[in-house]
Protein backbone atom coordinates (compact mmCIF):
# COMPACT_ATOMS: atom_id res chain seq x y z
CA UNK A 1 0.00 0.00 0.00
CA UNK A 2 1.66 3.41 -0.91
CA UNK A 3 2.22 6.07 1.64
CA UNK A 4 0.24 8.86 1.14
CA UNK A 5 2.04 11.37 4.10
CA UNK A 6 4.66 13.74 2.51
CA UNK A 7 8.02 12.82 3.72
CA UNK A 8 10.19 15.47 5.71
CA UNK A 9 12.29 16.68 2.84
CA UNK A 10 8.97 17.21 0.40
CA UNK A 11 7.25 19.47 3.36
CA UNK A 12 10.69 21.09 3.62
CA UNK A 13 10.90 21.97 0.08
CA UNK A 14 7.15 23.17 -0.05
CA UNK A 15 7.35 25.34 3.20
CA UNK A 16 10.36 27.12 1.53
CA UNK A 17 8.30 27.86 -1.06
CA UNK A 18 5.23 29.05 0.49
CA UNK A 19 7.95 31.56 2.82
CA UNK A 20 9.43 32.25 -1.05
CA UNK A 21 6.18 33.56 -1.59
CA UNK A 22 5.32 35.53 1.32
CA UNK A 23 8.94 37.71 0.96
CA UNK A 24 8.57 38.15 -2.70
CA UNK A 25 5.15 40.41 -1.95
CA UNK A 26 6.40 41.83 0.68
CA UNK A 27 9.73 42.97 -1.42
CA UNK A 28 10.58 46.13 -2.71
CA UNK A 29 12.97 47.85 -5.14
CA UNK A 30 14.63 50.93 -3.58
CA UNK A 31 16.05 53.49 -6.06
CA UNK A 32 18.24 56.35 -4.37
CA UNK A 33 19.40 58.71 -6.40
CA UNK A 34 21.38 61.70 -5.40
CA UNK A 35 19.60 64.20 -2.97
CA UNK A 36 20.03 65.47 0.25
CA UNK A 37 16.99 67.39 1.34
CA UNK A 38 14.73 64.99 3.00
CA UNK A 39 16.98 62.35 3.42
CA UNK A 40 16.86 61.85 6.72
CA UNK A 41 13.21 61.63 7.12
CA UNK A 42 13.33 59.12 3.75
CA UNK A 43 15.85 56.82 6.02
CA UNK A 44 13.30 56.76 9.07
CA UNK A 45 10.91 55.55 7.08
CA UNK A 46 12.95 52.94 5.61
CA UNK A 47 13.66 51.61 8.76
CA UNK A 48 10.04 51.63 9.76
CA UNK A 49 9.49 49.20 6.69
CA UNK A 50 12.17 47.03 7.80
CA UNK A 51 10.38 46.56 10.83
CA UNK A 52 7.44 45.89 9.52
CA UNK A 53 9.06 42.86 7.66
CA UNK A 54 9.37 44.46 4.00
CA UNK A 55 12.60 43.39 2.24
CA UNK A 56 14.42 46.15 0.76
CA UNK A 57 16.33 45.56 -2.17
CA UNK A 58 18.68 48.88 -2.68
CA UNK A 59 20.05 50.13 -5.99
CA UNK A 60 21.91 53.27 -6.28
CA UNK A 61 23.08 55.74 -8.61
CA UNK A 62 26.72 57.12 -9.39
CA UNK A 63 25.42 60.12 -7.96
CA UNK A 64 24.16 59.17 -4.80
CA UNK A 65 26.98 57.05 -3.94
CA UNK A 66 28.40 60.20 -3.98
CA UNK A 67 26.18 62.74 -2.12
CA UNK A 68 24.34 60.05 0.61
CA UNK A 69 26.50 59.63 3.17
CA UNK A 70 26.99 55.76 3.87
CA UNK A 71 26.26 56.67 7.87
CA UNK A 72 23.18 57.74 6.66
CA UNK A 73 21.88 54.03 5.59
CA UNK A 74 24.57 51.81 7.39
CA UNK A 75 21.92 50.28 9.59
CA UNK A 76 19.24 50.02 7.04
CA UNK A 77 19.19 46.15 5.66
CA UNK A 78 19.54 46.86 2.36
CA UNK A 79 20.14 44.36 -0.22
CA UNK A 80 22.45 45.67 -2.72
CA UNK A 81 21.05 44.52 -6.65
CA UNK A 82 22.58 44.94 -9.65
CA UNK A 83 20.22 42.84 -11.88
CA UNK A 84 16.16 42.25 -12.61
CA UNK A 85 15.80 45.15 -11.20
CA UNK A 86 12.11 45.64 -12.47
CA UNK A 87 11.17 41.97 -13.53
CA UNK A 88 11.58 40.89 -9.61
CA UNK A 89 9.86 43.90 -7.93
CA UNK A 90 6.24 44.55 -7.94
CA UNK A 91 6.82 48.02 -6.10
CA UNK A 92 9.43 50.64 -6.50
CA UNK A 93 9.87 53.35 -3.63
CA UNK A 94 12.24 56.24 -4.21
CA UNK A 95 13.29 58.01 -0.97
CA UNK A 96 15.67 60.69 -2.69
CA UNK A 97 13.63 61.67 -6.04
CA UNK A 98 16.22 64.88 -7.51
CA UNK A 99 15.17 67.52 -9.37
CA UNK A 100 16.76 66.58 -12.61
CA UNK A 101 15.14 62.91 -12.07
CA UNK A 102 11.30 64.16 -12.01
CA UNK A 103 12.89 66.74 -14.87
CA UNK A 104 14.19 64.67 -17.10
CA UNK A 105 10.92 61.82 -16.81
CA UNK A 106 8.54 64.25 -16.98
CA UNK A 107 10.48 64.95 -20.75
CA UNK A 108 10.61 60.94 -21.37
CA UNK A 109 14.30 60.94 -20.81
CA UNK A 110 15.65 58.27 -20.29
CA UNK A 111 19.13 57.94 -20.61
CA UNK A 112 20.40 56.95 -16.79
CA UNK A 113 19.78 53.92 -14.55
CA UNK A 114 17.20 56.34 -12.38
CA UNK A 115 15.32 57.14 -15.13
CA UNK A 116 15.14 53.60 -16.92
CA UNK A 117 14.51 51.56 -13.76
CA UNK A 118 11.67 54.17 -13.19
CA UNK A 119 10.48 54.86 -16.48
CA UNK A 120 9.79 50.87 -17.04
CA UNK A 121 7.97 50.61 -13.95
CA UNK A 122 5.30 53.52 -15.30
CA UNK A 123 5.20 51.72 -18.74
CA UNK A 124 4.73 48.46 -16.84
CA UNK A 125 2.25 50.52 -14.79
CA UNK A 126 3.34 49.15 -11.55
CA UNK A 127 3.27 51.09 -7.71
CA UNK A 128 5.93 54.01 -7.44
CA UNK A 129 6.16 55.74 -4.13
CA UNK A 130 8.65 58.82 -4.05
CA UNK A 131 9.76 61.42 -1.44
CA UNK A 132 9.22 64.96 -3.23
CA UNK A 133 10.99 66.90 -0.45
CA UNK A 134 14.01 67.27 -2.74
CA UNK A 135 12.41 68.12 -6.03
CA UNK A 136 9.10 70.06 -5.09
CA UNK A 137 9.80 74.08 -4.04
CA UNK A 138 7.44 74.12 -1.47
CA UNK A 139 8.55 72.26 0.82
CA UNK A 140 9.96 73.69 3.79
CA UNK A 141 13.61 72.48 3.79
CA UNK A 142 13.93 73.04 -0.10
CA UNK A 143 12.96 76.40 0.89
CA UNK A 144 15.33 76.70 3.70
CA UNK A 145 17.91 75.35 0.86
CA UNK A 146 16.88 77.94 -2.05
CA UNK A 147 15.05 81.13 -0.50
CA UNK A 148 15.63 83.04 -3.54
CA UNK A 149 14.23 80.80 -5.57
CA UNK A 150 12.91 82.81 -8.58
CA UNK A 151 9.08 82.14 -8.97
CA UNK A 152 9.09 81.27 -13.18
CA UNK A 153 11.43 78.56 -11.84
CA UNK A 154 9.93 76.81 -8.65
CA UNK A 155 6.55 77.23 -11.41
CA UNK A 156 8.53 74.65 -13.76
CA UNK A 157 9.86 72.50 -10.92
CA UNK A 158 5.75 72.06 -9.85
CA UNK A 159 5.07 71.50 -13.26
CA UNK A 160 7.10 68.20 -13.52
CA UNK A 161 5.98 67.01 -10.66
CA UNK A 162 2.15 66.84 -11.65
CA UNK A 163 3.07 65.38 -15.19
CA UNK A 164 5.13 62.63 -13.83
CA UNK A 165 2.50 62.28 -10.71
CA UNK A 166 0.32 62.09 -14.07
CA UNK A 167 2.01 58.95 -15.14
CA UNK A 168 1.12 57.23 -11.67
CA UNK A 169 4.02 58.40 -9.84
CA UNK A 170 2.85 58.59 -5.90
CA UNK A 171 4.59 61.56 -4.81
CA UNK A 172 4.72 62.01 -0.70
CA UNK A 173 6.55 63.65 2.50
CA UNK A 174 9.92 61.38 2.59
CA UNK A 175 8.02 61.10 6.79
CA UNK A 176 5.34 59.44 4.74
CA UNK A 177 7.67 56.95 2.49
CA UNK A 178 6.45 54.01 4.52
CA UNK A 179 2.53 54.40 5.48
CA UNK A 180 2.31 55.02 1.36
CA UNK A 181 4.56 51.80 1.02
CA UNK A 182 2.69 49.67 3.08
CA UNK A 183 -0.95 50.81 2.13
CA UNK A 184 0.31 49.18 -1.17
CA UNK A 185 1.77 45.91 0.13
CA UNK A 186 -0.68 45.21 2.22
CA UNK A 187 -3.85 46.90 0.20
CA UNK A 188 -6.09 44.32 -2.40
CA UNK A 189 -4.78 42.75 -5.06
CA UNK A 190 -6.77 43.84 -8.41
CA UNK A 191 -5.14 43.90 -10.95
CA UNK A 192 -3.38 46.61 -12.93
CA UNK A 193 -5.13 49.85 -12.87
CA UNK A 194 -4.84 53.04 -14.55
CA UNK A 195 -3.67 55.15 -11.35
CA UNK A 196 -0.23 52.87 -11.63
CA UNK A 197 -0.37 51.19 -8.13
CA UNK A 198 -2.49 48.13 -9.48
CA UNK A 199 -5.31 49.14 -7.77
CA UNK A 200 -8.66 50.61 -8.77
CA UNK A 201 -7.92 54.50 -8.77
CA UNK A 202 -7.99 56.13 -5.57
CA UNK A 203 -7.74 53.29 -3.63
CA UNK A 204 -4.84 53.95 -2.10
CA UNK A 205 -5.20 57.13 0.28
CA UNK A 206 -2.19 59.72 0.05
CA UNK A 207 -1.39 60.79 4.18
CA UNK A 208 -0.97 64.32 4.57
CA UNK A 209 -0.36 65.23 7.99
CA UNK A 210 0.17 68.78 8.24
CA UNK A 211 -1.83 71.83 10.11
CA UNK A 212 -2.91 73.60 6.99
CA UNK A 213 -3.44 71.68 3.39
CA UNK A 214 -3.17 74.15 0.29
CA UNK A 215 -3.79 73.52 -3.07
CA UNK A 216 0.35 73.25 -3.66
CA UNK A 217 0.05 69.95 -1.52
CA UNK A 218 -2.93 68.43 -3.91
CA UNK A 219 -1.06 69.99 -7.35
CA UNK A 220 1.27 67.39 -7.39
CA UNK A 221 -1.20 64.43 -6.75
CA UNK A 222 -2.51 62.46 -9.92
CA UNK A 223 -6.27 62.84 -10.74
CA UNK A 224 -8.80 61.00 -8.70
CA UNK A 225 -6.85 60.28 -5.36
CA UNK A 226 -8.00 59.82 -1.94
CA UNK A 227 -5.52 62.45 0.83
CA UNK A 228 -6.10 61.48 4.04
CA UNK A 229 -5.71 64.31 6.48
CA UNK A 230 -6.36 65.36 10.70
CA UNK A 231 -9.27 65.84 11.92
CA UNK A 232 -7.91 69.43 12.87
CA UNK A 233 -6.36 69.86 9.39
CA UNK A 234 -7.21 73.44 7.59
CA UNK A 235 -7.91 73.42 4.41
CA UNK A 236 -7.94 76.44 2.28
CA UNK A 237 -10.55 77.56 -0.19
CA UNK A 238 -8.33 77.01 -3.31
CA UNK A 239 -7.39 73.43 -2.17
CA UNK A 240 -11.17 72.04 -1.98
CA UNK A 241 -11.74 74.00 -5.37
CA UNK A 242 -8.77 72.22 -6.56
CA UNK A 243 -9.81 68.77 -5.23
CA UNK A 244 -13.28 69.35 -6.48
CA UNK A 245 -11.98 70.15 -9.95
CA UNK A 246 -9.91 67.15 -10.31
CA UNK A 247 -11.91 64.73 -8.07
CA UNK A 248 -9.38 64.35 -5.04
CA UNK A 249 -11.40 63.15 -2.44
CA UNK A 250 -10.56 64.52 1.08
CA UNK A 251 -11.37 62.43 4.17
CA UNK A 252 -10.33 62.95 7.81
CA UNK A 253 -7.86 60.36 9.10
CA UNK A 254 -9.90 57.65 12.17
CA UNK A 255 -7.89 57.93 14.90
CA UNK A 256 -6.01 61.37 14.36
Amino acid sequence: MMDNKIDEQALKIIIREVILEVLRERRVLVLFTGALVGSEDSMNSLRTLANAGVHLDAVFTPSAKRVIPEHFYADIPLTDVTENLVSDHRVLVVPTMTTNTVAKLAHGITDSLATNVISEFIMLNRPIVAARDAADPDMPEKQAWFPSMPPAWATMLRTNLQTVASFGVAFCDAQDLATQTLAILDGPETGVMSNGFGLPAGVVPVVIDSAVLGRKDLAVLPRGSRVHIRPNTIVTALARDYAKANQIALEVRKGS
